[in-house]
């Protein structure tokens, strides 16, 4: 979806602040061939199908001291002033156009006593909207921000994207649409 690039700079300039925003992380920055503490992509000369499986545990698999005592979860650091408030409870989707499942049916979610918010791209919003009427659209500037709608709601649902991968790390109770 990225053309030929695993990441370009619109994906990076939106994972940015997230990455930032870890004690353990001291900076972030384009790769423009400096030496590297890590090159994140040699996770992908392993030999396993990435179609499949658990994401968050490919660069564990690679570089074994991210893993602490097997347990992957961190937790978001919250933007100050831009999510809602706690005691309105919210289930938050993101349904990206890869990975569709032919036999997902989201309109159950029609009767949630919970509002439905969508987080992810607007093209993405309107199809799913279309079997969700009610479901509303929170625009996110960067994945610090969808973080935390995130873990600020009652529940994800979602097929595989990185929105589901922040709630996945966080151990956000969280419903993962497989193809």
């Amino acid at each position: 979806p990225m053309g030929n690039v695993m990441m370009n700079e619109g994906a990076y300039n939106f994972l940015k602040p997230y990455l930032e925003s870890f004690d353990f992380i001291h900076s972030v920055h384009q790769y423009n061939g400096q030496p590297l503490d890590y090159n994140l992509d040699e996770f992908r000369n392993m030999y396993w199908d990435y179609s499949r499986g658990d994401i968050k545990r490919w660069l564990g698999l690679r570089f074994p001291e991210f893993q602490v005592d097997g347990n992957y979860f961190l937790e978001s650091v919250p933007c100050r002033g831009t999510v809602w408030p706690r005691d309105i409870q919210r289930v938050v989707i993101n349904r990206t156009n890869r990975y569709l499942s032919p036999y997902a049916d989201y309109s159950i979610l029609n009767k949630s006593k919970y509002p439905l918010v969508f987080i992810g791209l607007p093209d993405e919003y309107e199809a799913l909207s279309k079997v969700l009427p009610n479901m509303t659209y929170q625009k996110v500037k960067h994945a610090r921000e969808a973080s935390d709608y995130i873990l600020h709601s009652q529940l994800f649902i979602g097929n595989q994207s990185t929105m589901f991968a922040l709630a996945d790390v966080a151990d956000h109770p969280r419903i993962l649409e497989v193809t």
